[in-house]
């Protein structure tokens, strides 16, 4: 999110790419729909928007469509939640 003070006057996804060369089709997928979700919620979110809840709701964004487990997608997740430790 930006500041909350002012709105920007233009929002950009800047893509490495190299990096996102080593991707395959359903990780640019991913990465493009994550930062995309960035951009269309920036005017709803500020600097006291947890990095937790911005980036949480970006990957929930960019995985819910996806036909994946969530075990396959997060398995450290998985796992913490399995033995019932708090996720760091």
């Amino acid at each position: 999110g930006g500041t909350g003070k002012r709105p920007a006057i233009a929002d950009r996804v800047i893509v490495n790419p190299q990096a996102y060369a080593t991707l395959g089709s359903f990780g640019q997928r991913i990465v493009l729909t994550h930062e995309t979700t960035h951009v269309a919620t920036r005017t709803s979110t500020s600097t006291a928007t947890p990095v937790w809840l911005s980036e949480g709701f970006a990957d929930w964004t960019a995985y819910r469509g996806e036909d994946r487990a969530a075990d396959t997608i997060a398995p450290e997740l998985a796992e913490a939640v399995r033995s019932g430790r708090t996720p760091a």
